[in-house]
Protein backbone atom coordinates (compact mmCIF):
# COMPACT_ATOMS: atom_id res chain seq x y z
CA UNK A 1 0.00 0.00 0.00
CA UNK A 2 1.33 3.41 -0.99
CA UNK A 3 1.08 6.07 1.69
CA UNK A 4 -0.48 9.40 0.78
CA UNK A 5 1.63 12.54 0.63
CA UNK A 6 -0.29 13.83 3.66
CA UNK A 7 0.63 10.71 5.67
CA UNK A 8 4.27 10.85 4.58
CA UNK A 9 4.46 14.52 5.66
CA UNK A 10 3.11 13.73 9.15
CA UNK A 11 5.46 10.74 9.45
CA UNK A 12 8.37 12.99 8.43
CA UNK A 13 7.41 15.59 11.04
CA UNK A 14 7.36 12.90 13.75
CA UNK A 15 10.79 11.70 12.61
CA UNK A 16 12.10 15.27 12.96
CA UNK A 17 10.53 15.74 16.40
CA UNK A 18 12.03 12.44 17.60
CA UNK A 19 15.52 13.89 17.10
CA UNK A 20 15.07 16.54 19.80
CA UNK A 21 17.22 15.55 22.78
CA UNK A 22 15.91 15.28 26.34
CA UNK A 23 12.25 14.67 25.45
CA UNK A 24 10.54 11.84 27.38
CA UNK A 25 7.57 11.29 25.05
CA UNK A 26 7.09 11.97 21.32
CA UNK A 27 3.74 10.73 20.01
CA UNK A 28 1.24 11.40 17.28
CA UNK A 29 -2.47 12.11 17.78
CA UNK A 30 -2.47 11.21 21.47
CA UNK A 31 -5.82 12.10 23.02
CA UNK A 32 -5.02 11.24 26.66
CA UNK A 33 -3.03 13.54 28.91
CA UNK A 34 0.65 12.82 29.43
CA UNK A 35 0.98 12.05 33.15
CA UNK A 36 3.28 14.11 35.38
CA UNK A 37 6.78 12.73 35.51
CA UNK A 38 6.80 12.03 31.73
CA UNK A 39 7.79 15.52 30.71
CA UNK A 40 9.04 17.17 28.62
CA UNK A 41 6.73 15.78 25.95
CA UNK A 42 5.82 16.46 22.33
CA UNK A 43 2.58 15.38 20.64
CA UNK A 44 1.95 16.01 16.95
CA UNK A 45 -1.69 16.42 15.95
CA UNK A 46 -2.47 15.80 12.28
CA UNK A 47 -3.18 19.05 10.51
CA UNK A 48 -6.18 20.61 8.93
CA UNK A 49 -6.06 21.49 5.27
CA UNK A 50 -7.23 25.06 5.51
CA UNK A 51 -6.91 26.33 1.99
CA UNK A 52 -6.61 24.75 -1.43
CA UNK A 53 -5.46 26.70 -4.47
CA UNK A 54 -6.05 24.95 -7.77
CA UNK A 55 -4.06 25.58 -10.89
CA UNK A 56 -5.69 27.30 -13.84
CA UNK A 57 -6.46 23.90 -15.27
CA UNK A 58 -10.24 23.24 -14.99
CA UNK A 59 -9.88 19.43 -15.03
CA UNK A 60 -10.93 17.75 -11.75
CA UNK A 61 -7.65 15.82 -11.69
CA UNK A 62 -5.52 18.99 -11.94
CA UNK A 63 -2.83 19.43 -9.25
CA UNK A 64 -3.47 21.78 -6.35
CA UNK A 65 -1.48 23.56 -3.66
CA UNK A 66 -2.67 22.57 -0.19
CA UNK A 67 -1.95 24.45 3.04
CA UNK A 68 -1.51 21.95 5.88
CA UNK A 69 -1.61 23.17 9.51
CA UNK A 70 -0.51 20.51 12.01
CA UNK A 71 -0.24 21.36 15.70
CA UNK A 72 2.61 20.41 18.01
CA UNK A 73 1.65 20.21 21.70
CA UNK A 74 4.61 20.45 24.09
CA UNK A 75 4.76 20.35 27.86
CA UNK A 76 7.26 20.73 30.67
CA UNK A 77 7.10 20.63 34.45
CA UNK A 78 9.22 21.96 37.29
CA UNK A 79 9.54 24.82 39.72
CA UNK A 80 7.68 28.05 38.97
CA UNK A 81 10.85 29.88 37.96
CA UNK A 82 12.03 27.07 35.67
CA UNK A 83 9.01 26.15 33.52
CA UNK A 84 9.00 29.28 31.33
CA UNK A 85 12.66 28.98 30.31
CA UNK A 86 12.30 25.19 29.87
CA UNK A 87 9.26 25.60 27.61
CA UNK A 88 10.98 28.31 25.58
CA UNK A 89 14.07 26.12 25.16
CA UNK A 90 11.91 23.23 23.93
CA UNK A 91 10.08 25.49 21.47
CA UNK A 92 13.44 26.78 20.19
CA UNK A 93 14.69 23.20 19.79
CA UNK A 94 11.61 22.37 17.71
CA UNK A 95 12.08 25.45 15.54
CA UNK A 96 15.76 24.56 15.03
CA UNK A 97 14.95 20.93 14.19
CA UNK A 98 12.33 21.92 11.62
CA UNK A 99 14.75 24.38 10.00
CA UNK A 100 17.79 22.13 9.90
CA UNK A 101 16.64 18.49 9.80
CA UNK A 102 15.00 18.35 6.40
CA UNK A 103 15.96 14.78 5.45
CA UNK A 104 12.69 13.13 6.68
CA UNK A 105 10.71 15.38 4.32
CA UNK A 106 13.10 15.10 1.37
CA UNK A 107 11.54 14.01 -1.89
CA UNK A 108 8.04 15.10 -0.89
CA UNK A 109 6.25 17.73 -3.01
CA UNK A 110 6.52 20.42 -0.34
CA UNK A 111 6.37 23.93 -1.79
CA UNK A 112 6.73 25.86 1.47
CA UNK A 113 8.53 24.03 4.33
CA UNK A 114 7.14 23.71 7.87
CA UNK A 115 7.23 26.93 9.86
CA UNK A 116 5.68 28.20 13.06
CA UNK A 117 2.58 30.29 12.36
CA UNK A 118 1.14 30.56 15.88
CA UNK A 119 1.64 29.71 19.54
CA UNK A 120 -0.65 29.47 22.58
CA UNK A 121 0.50 28.64 26.11
CA UNK A 122 -1.14 27.41 29.29
CA UNK A 123 -0.03 27.06 32.91
CA UNK A 124 -1.25 24.72 35.67
CA UNK A 125 -0.23 24.20 39.28
CA UNK A 126 -0.22 20.81 41.00
CA UNK A 127 2.62 19.17 42.92
CA UNK A 128 4.83 20.92 40.38
CA UNK A 129 4.12 23.68 37.92
CA UNK A 130 3.18 22.45 34.45
CA UNK A 131 3.43 24.61 31.37
CA UNK A 132 2.34 23.65 27.87
CA UNK A 133 2.17 25.23 24.44
CA UNK A 134 0.31 24.53 21.23
CA UNK A 135 2.54 25.40 18.30
CA UNK A 136 0.66 25.87 15.05
CA UNK A 137 2.74 24.89 12.04
CA UNK A 138 2.07 25.74 8.44
CA UNK A 139 3.38 24.20 5.25
CA UNK A 140 2.23 24.02 1.66
CA UNK A 141 2.43 20.94 -0.51
CA UNK A 142 1.48 20.02 -4.05
CA UNK A 143 -1.38 17.55 -4.24
CA UNK A 144 -1.70 15.59 -7.44
CA UNK A 145 -5.13 13.87 -7.34
CA UNK A 146 -3.84 11.12 -9.62
CA UNK A 147 -1.19 10.28 -7.01
CA UNK A 148 -2.33 11.66 -3.62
Amino acid sequence: MTLSVRERIHAGLIAILETIPGVSVVERNRAANIPPGRRPFIVLLDGDESEIRYSNNPRPDAPALVDLTPTVIVGVEGDDADVGPALNALIAAIQRALATNTAPLAGLPIVSPPRQVGLKTSLAKGKTTEMAAAISLGLTYRLDPSSP
